[in-house]
């Protein structure tokens, strides 16, 4: 872990950005001649960095604030200790005189301690949390600028010795700014999801992931479950909170939600809303078996009149309250509708997965026409007993 440092003084800040390379680009080259002064804790007051020609140079800076910083100063104490005649730590702190003598003699280590309250050593190693360390080699070239936790002793008697260790770098970004989105940053990998209360004038609606974006307005917790899962609660729940509010759908139940996920596939996309709701939502919600009474949908034997798609083209599906019509797509669709009609779970095993086109017509003042319906493409509902998935809410205390 790091902590990101504050600078107090922008201008200084801002030159600092503007001049300096990344640290990491300093690597296979010289490193400057840096010239401490305000030193404490050490026999000299002053000295430069080619002072100590010869000698691996481990470079860290610190903060008495940051917790990681004083927990890794033990270790680097330790190899001081065991290597006096050919390693010099140098350790940088942000902190005023008086705050690291009230440190020393808090928690005394034997390192050398740089005083830097204005970061004016920064512009050398670029960085913008700390512990920030830099290992210098016998021959003053920039070796590597790890993490100081990937240190190990293993490595420090390779350096010792002349020769190179494998570390990961430390990469920073050195233009962030907290002003940004996190997307500027992340590489065409994040994810933006926004979550509000109900918004009075908007319609209910949800769009599914197109385009990098989910869109969801107005609707209760469970109705975004059921777009990440594919399992419809009004038809396959259970309810663990049974005097829930979130029951019953209103304006006190309803959120409103948008994901954006530009280079999200999307199953990427469900995946990381699955996880932000059950954080961030008043509802959290499992997949478990139950054996539930359903219907199932099969065949009717010699009787099956849907044509198969020839189209390569992407299968489409619309729908509306007098139907639906589906072109290059398997039976689900018309399973999925007969269940949000029907309220009951349809089990498909007629073990269709040809692509079909085919319409199917609901006549709400008449809904029992269904069967004929069925029927005329061949097909049928029959009652039965299943073991299915359902969602199992829970109201979070």
């Amino acid at each position: 872990m790091t902590y990101t440092k504050l600078s107090l003084i922008a201008f200084t800040f801002l030159i600092t950005f503007n001049i300096s390379a990344q640290s990491s680009k300093l690597i296979g080259k010289p490193a400057p001649d840096i010239h401490f002064t305000n030193v404490l804790n050490d026999t000299k007051s002053s000295y430069k960095l080619s002072d100590f020609k010869g000698k691996v140079v481990i470079i860290d800076f610190w903060a008495t604030w940051c917790g990681p910083c004083v927990v890794g100063l033990p270790r680097l104490e330790s190899w001081q200790k065991k290597y006096p005649d050919n390693l010099k730590v140098i350790t940088i702190a942000s902190d005023s005189k008086g705050r690291i003598q009230k440190f020393l003699k808090n928690r005394p280590i034997g390192l050398p301690i740089v005083l830097d309250s204005t970061d004016q050593y920064e512009k050398y190693f670029p960085h913008r949390g700390i512990p920030h360390t830099v290992i210098i080699d016998r021959n003053g070239i920039v070796s590597a600028i790890p993490s100081v936790y990937q240190l190990r002793d293993t490595d420090m008697e390779l350096l010792l010795k002349g020769k190179k260790v494998d570390i990961v770098m430390e990469e920073e970004r050195l233009d962030f700014n907290s002003d940004n989105d996190l997307a500027t940053y992340s590489k065409g990998k994040g994810v933006q999801i926004l979550l509000t209360p109900y918004l009075n004038g908007l319609p209910v609606m949800s769009t599914s992931f197109m385009n990098g974006k989910m869109t969801f307005v107005n609707v209760n917790p469970t109705i975004i479950y059921r777009a990440i899962t594919g399992i419809n609660p009004f038809t396959r729940s259970e309810w663990l909170s049974v005097n829930s509010k979130y029951r019953v759908f209103g304006e006190e139940t309803s959120i409103c939600l948008e994901l954006k996920a530009a280079d999200f596939t999307e199953e990427e996309a469900k995946s990381s809303l699955m996880r932000y709701m059950q954080v961030y939502s008043p509802l959290y919600a499992s997949i478990e078996l139950r054996e539930r009474k359903v219907k199932v949908l099969k065949m009717i034997k010699d009787q099956f009149n849907l044509s198969k798609s020839e189209s390569q083209e992407e299968g489409t599906y619309s729908s509306s309250g007098n139907g639906i019509e589906v072109k290059g797509l398997n039976i689900k669709p018309l399973s999925d509708f007969l269940e949000q009609k029907l309220r009951v779970p349809i089990v498909d095993e007629t073990q269709i997965i040809d692509k079909l086109n085919y319409k199917f017509p609901w006549y709400l003042e008449k809904p029992e026409a269904y069967v004929e319906e069925l029927e005329k493409l061949g097909l049928k509902l029959e009652d039965a007993t299943r073991q299915i998935e359902v969602l199992v809410f829970s109201d979070k205390k």
